[in-house]
């Protein structure tokens, strides 16, 4: 499966319901198995990686390093539109071409760092002569008019807690995501912890199927996650949805408020109990 299903996975699912995949490129939204973007389509850039190279690559985009969208007759960078960084310390990028695409024209996602070619952090293609230095993301360009911000049909709420060590390590929240759009979109999630203050923001994407449609999750879990949740204590949370080419709702006006799952401790006695011997009377 593509890049775009196990994102999807790795992000939006609680942890102990996918098995861990960890990709060794920075990793793009939308992905390369989509044909066709906007002409003002937003792009999300983030790494699996808690530091490295990756983390490194990330920060340089948008200043030592350029990233732009090339085409046999155009070539468009692209503008920052918003860095964070989740609670552990990963960085996320929401870019925005810095003027419309030509529509009809197929672009190919490129990056440098001044003669340098940093295609090496992107996947790139099917092995061949002809690929060689390319990344694998080329999309048709299409004129979407969308001057409609996403819609939050409710506001969300607390689904499910779940924090263990057991069968499988799992610390995350399970929020309803009510949202209707007529494009793909993005939720933004800013968390802070009521008592110090800590903050960190984190995108997701929605996963847009049954059972887990209008839900999206966070924490930490045996494959990762954004946010490692300190057992009952208070958070608030503020959702914004963002859509394909940059239309933000927020969900209501203020965070919604609620308390981190509880540790629960499993058994180390892993050892069958052995049935008592029968006594038999002589």
């Amino acid at each position: 499966m593509a890049a775009l299903s196990l994102l999807a996975n790795f992000w939006s699912l609680p942890a102990n319901a996918t098995s861990c995949v960890e990709s060794p490129w920075i990793r793009v939204w939308p992905s390369y198995d989509v044909p066709t973007i906007r002409t003002r389509q937003i792009f999300l850039l983030f790494a699996d990686q808690e530091e490295g190279y990756l983390q490194k690559g990330l920060r340089q985009f948008g200043t030592e390093a350029q990233l732009y969208l090339w085409s046999a007759k155009d070539s468009v960078p692209f503008r920052v539109l918003d860095r964070v960084l989740d609670e552990k310390g990963k960085m996320q990028l929401l870019l925005q071409p810095n003027r419309s695409l030509l529509a009809g024209h197929e672009y190919e996602l490129r990056a440098s760092r001044g003669q340098e070619n940093l295609f090496y952090y992107f996947e790139q293609p099917p092995a061949s002569s002809k690929s060689s230095g390319k990344t694998r993301y080329r999309w048709k360009a299409l004129v979407a008019m969308d001057w409609q911000s996403p819609v939050w049909m409710s506001s969300p709420q607390v689904l499910k807690k779940v924090y263990e060590n057991c069968a499988s390590y799992s610390n995350s929240v399970l929020f309803s995501c009510p949202v209707r759009d007529s494009s793909s979109y993005l939720i933004k999630m800013t968390v802070q912890h009521q008592t110090t203050s800590r903050h960190w923001s984190a995108y997701q994407i929605p996963v847009n199927r049954t059972p887990w449609k209008h839900q999206i999750w966070m924490g930490n879990g045996s494959c990762g996650g954004n946010v490692r949740f300190e057992s009952e204590n208070n958070y608030e949370v503020a959702f914004e949805a963002v859509d394909s080419i940059g239309n933000r709702a927020s969900a209501g006006s203020s965070p919604l408020v609620f308390q981190s799952p509880k540790r629960v401790e499993c058994s180390t006695n892993l050892q069958p109990k052995r049935p008592k011997a029968k006594i038999r009377n002589k």
